[in-house]
């Protein structure tokens, strides 16, 4: 059974449909001791931190920063790609290669829009995520077919960019192209806008997302969700 040490922050506050002020931050370390033939060892370090700011009443910046490391005889993998709660997704690669222990130890490094699931994995990852947030409608009435009111609905437009590696891949955040340029290599961002609507039940989330390499850019990803921002 594996040990988990975490020193947890959090003064954050909510309004509208997510945190919009304050700060939140996680330091863990998980220590899987082998005790038998067939057990499993790994220590595995993360870090989350989290930070709100307003800009006006009704508009406000989130970032947030998060990586971790592993190591071991059997070091977890970081699963970077996607979203959670993702409902039109997409997966970048199979994962034939994995037992079902190593796929649950493995852990889900989200959001990185514009990227798909399993687009990159390793024992080491980090993540930035951006976001603008502000009100996009403040109430709509549907008239057909029926007549529903919604209010509410916030924008947002966000960056997202990480990567994931193993210790002995040779890691390198950029490269020079074909034309001396310098592009993403082992790196991945996406940027893109949404709107979060809640339905009552759940929250609803819709956004458009292109990947770049900072030369080129995708044709544009259109991802529906569900649940709240980080």
């Amino acid at each position: 059974m594996p040990l988990t040490f975490s020193y947890v922050f959090d003064n954050t506050f909510f309004r509208f449909l997510g945190p919009f002020s304050g700060t939140r931050y996680s330091a863990s370390m998980l220590i899987a001791l082998a005790i038998g033939s067939d057990a499993r060892s790994f220590r595995t370090g993360s870090l989350d931190f989290r930070n709100y700011f307003g800009i006006s009443t009704n508009i406000g910046v989130a970032v947030r920063l998060s990586g971790g490391v592993s190591g071991g005889k059997n070091p977890q993998r970081f699963i970077l790609g996607g979203l959670d709660n993702w409902l039109n997704r997409r997966f970048a690669q199979n994962l034939d290669v994995f037992t079902i222990t190593d796929f649950y130890f493995s852990v889900f490094a989200l959001p990185l829009r514009g990227a798909d699931y399993y687009q990159r994995i390793g024992t080491h990852y980090f993540l930035v995520n951006t976001e603008l947030r502000f009100p996009l409608i403040n109430y709509l009435v549907t008239g057909f077919p029926l007549p529903l009111g919604f209010s509410n609905i916030r924008g947002a437009g966000f960056l997202d960019f990480g990567s994931a590696w193993n210790s002995n891949s040779g890691f390198r955040a950029t490269e020079k192209n074909a034309g001396g340029k310098i592009v993403l290599r082992d790196v991945i961002a996406g940027f893109g806008w949404g709107f979060r609507m809640d339905l009552g039940i759940f929250l609803l989330r819709m956004d458009v997302a292109w990947r770049t390499d900072l030369q080129k850019f995708s044709a544009p990803r259109y991802l529906f969700s569900f649940g709240g921002d980080f």
